[in-house]
């Protein structure tokens, strides 16, 4: 699937590529991991949390899910996961900001 974020204008700013996964990584409509392939945040925008957004925005279209992982293309291919209460934390503080 592909998830976009849009500005007031309705000019994108940021897309995700991603699938819903099991544990195997193998897709499953019933999975509990958020596998992002690919995501793309305008440099105008990359300052300002759309990064968090974006995975944020997956991870409640899929209530299901419990992690979201991908894999840092710019940081020697380091893999990074994040719970769902971590992601939920970060939504609640850029909330109240």
């Amino acid at each position: 699937m592909v998830t976009v974020l849009k500005d007031n204008e309705g000019k994108v700013i940021s897309y995700c590529e991603w699938r819903l996964v099991g544990q195997s990584g193998h897709e499953t409509p019933s999975g509990e991991y958020v596998w992002v392939n690919d995501f793309w945040v305008h440099e105008d925008y990359r300052l300002k949390h759309k990064v968090e957004r974006i995975i944020d925005e997956v991870m409640r279209i899929v209530p299901q899910a419990r992690y979201c992982y991908f894999q840092r293309k710019d940081k020697n291919m380091k893999l990074r996961i994040f719970t769902r209460n971590q992601m939920e934390r970060r939504r609640n503080a850029y909330e109240v900001v």
